[in-house]
């Protein structure tokens, strides 16, 4: 007997399971029907269905329901989904689980949301940390903070006098004196080349702000609590299962390295994983691309090798900084800005390669087979990338490879033709509009401001734009850094309201199918996987998630608080468990 027991599943969703209580089973028929509900397929011509059939983990029939019903048998697990809507199982296109999953191990960061929480939060560490030994604010951004702008060192100095302290904006950080006095950086030192340490202009006084090499605080951190390998694949398994909570079924992992790679392949092996996996690999130089999937297992690995579950995506490496920190590459100044703590008037942000580093790099992976990437984020960032890119297509057609650009959060109409020529997807963060857009349309020049995030350019240019969180910590969907949920992202997308303020840029909105293309179809087509996944059609993988509301007419402010009622991987339901 196959019957859905109601006890698994949330009020609202058991009064539309219907069992179906058999005796036997036919090897011809499915094994899952759903039916009399709303089945977006997002297929070429974005199809309506009412059914759909599963079997063997694929999905062997679409269409009206009495028709998908004459699969279902003996065996048959059989589901009325009374009017709910269906779409493909989501995919997150960039974010950084294992890193997020494992921090968590050790301490879960609360929301950061004013310089009074983050000073409350160094004072509590103060707490538990022996003197000497370096206090780390995790990703705390001042285009994230009440304030808008980040503790000065004399704020730092006030709460941990005794404690070295850092406030990580990723590409920045902001230190107090007792981190600079500890890590030798004093008034005279000049610093090395990767680093720029801001100093006062009446005194030489370092302020506290470092870009680059915040690696030299490194030695001041207190060793983390050893972790067992179990423990890390079993908080990888929980995260996953969380993303499983908001309807994703697939991800695209940033910069997986060994560690992590084993921890999804311990998943894979005892058959604890619940989403489908696509590895980004840094590259470790221009001399050796494959440095970091050779690591995996000693051998030759090369973007498409894996199965269904996990598989080896991009090479990747990193241009410039980040816009959240003031550090992304530009093609005009910032001009001084506070909130950046800026005042060199000609200062574009960061350039971390030189173009001819970058072209060996690039065809270096061509040559190797790979698909390439680069996180690249102000548009003469993604101008330096498509240059290297250009170079490789002057003499092979870049068509195939469908390399990429992570983030490219501005791009010029120049750099969307020469995308759209090379067939370049575009990966971006709706999230981060919403979440930063408010303090950055007060520090961006009028023509940037048109250029952030032009999600509806992108799309009449012909570019294929890919969906992303960038998740890096916490376990909230909202209230990660950056926040995983994807509805958040589509709902932003479709409305460009952003957190602190009203709504940025409304000619760049997206429409409700756009919008969710860009965390299905799309994603997969950045894979190479748009054959196997990314909409409900026969003899694809049967990935699919049961919503809480009607995507396509819901209000639009209900968009961001859909969740998944349901969500089946390959035919198995994955959540709830």
């Amino acid at each position: 007997m196959h019957c859905l027991a109601s006890a698994c599943f949330p009020a609202g969703l058991v009064a539309t399971l219907l069992c179906a209580c058999v005796v036997a089973a036919k090897g011809d028929k499915a094994d899952m029907v759903l039916h009399n509900g709303r089945i977006v397929t997002v297929d070429d011509d974005f199809t309506i269905a009412d059914a759909v059939a599963i079997r063997d983990g694929k999905f062997v029939a679409v269409g009206d329901s009495e028709t998908v019903l004459r699969h279902a048998g003996p065996g048959t697990t059989t589901i009325d989904l009374a009017g709910k809507t269906v779409i493909p199982g989501l995919i997150e296109g960039h974010a950084h689980v294992f890193g997020a999953a494992t921090a968590a191990l050790h301490e879960q960061v609360p929301p950061l949301r004013s310089v009074e929480d983050v000073l409350a939060y160094v004072a509590e560490r103060v707490k538990q940390i022996p003197k000497g030994q370096l206090i780390r604010v995790p990703k705390a951004f001042p285009t994230r903070l009440r304030e808008e702008r980040l503790p000065t060192r004399e704020e730092l100095d006030g709460v941990a006098p005794d404690h070295p302290v850092l406030v990580d904006q990723s590409y920045a950080v902001i230190v107090n004196s007792r981190a600079l006095q500890l890590a030798g950086i004093t008034n005279e030192e000049p610093p090395p080349s990767d680093t720029s340490i801001q100093r006062d202009a009446r005194t030489g006084e370092p302020t506290g702000l470092v870009r680059g090499g915040s690696r030299r605080f490194a030695a001041l951190a207190p060793k983390p609590r050893p972790v067992t390998f179990e423990e890390q694949v079993a908080a990888l398994g929980d995260l996953l299962h969380r993303y499983n909570e908001v309807g994703i079924t697939g991800i695209v992992s940033g910069g997986v390295g060994t560690e992590a790679a084993r921890a999804y392949m311990e998943l894979h092996r005892t058959g604890r994983l619940t989403t489908r996996c696509n590895f980004t690999c840094r590259a470790g130089s221009a001399d050796d691309v494959l440095e970091i999937v050779r690591a995996l297992d000693d051998r030759d690995l090369t973007t498409g090798l894996g199965d269904d579950m996990i598989r080896i995506g991009a090479a990747k490496v990193g241009i410039d900084g980040g816009i959240l920190s003031g550090t992304a590459y530009l093609a005009t100044p910032y001009g001084p800005t506070g909130i950046f703590h800026i005042t060199d008037p000609t200062y574009r942000g960061d350039l971390r390669s030189s173009q001819d580093e970058l072209r060996a790099t690039v065809r270096r992976a061509w040559e190797q087979g790979w698909q390439f990437t680069a996180h690249a984020v102000g548009d003469a960032a993604v101008d330096h990338l498509l240059d290297a890119y250009a170079e490789v297509h002057r003499e092979s057609d870049l068509r195939p490879r469908r390399f990429q650009v992570i983030h490219a959060d501005f791009v010029s109409p120049e750099g969307m033709r020469r995308c759209r020529d090379m067939g370049v997807v575009l990966q971006c963060q709706p999230a981060w509009h919403y979440k930063d857009g408010a303090a950055l349309s007060r520090v961006l020049s009028a023509d940037h401001l048109r250029r952030f995030m032009p999600l509806a350019s992108l799309f009449e240019a012909g570019i294929v734009l890919a969906g992303g969180s960038d998740h890096m910590i916490g376990l909230d969907p909202n209230d990660s850094v950056n926040p995983y949920n994807p509805w958040l992202g589509i709902w932003n997308a479709v409305t460009r309201r952003v957190e602190r303020g009203d709504v940025l840029g409304p000619d760049e909105r997206l429409t409700r199918e756009q919008a969710l293309r860009m965390y299905t179809i799309n994603n997969a087509y950045m894979t190479f996987e748009d054959d196997i996944k990314g909409s409900i059609e026969v003899g694809k993988l049967a990935d699919l998630a049961v919503l809480s509301d009607d995507f396509l007419h819901c209000p639009e402010d209900a968009i961001k608080d859909i969740r998944a009622e349901m969500t089946i991987l390959g035919g198995k339901i994955v959540h709830p468990q």
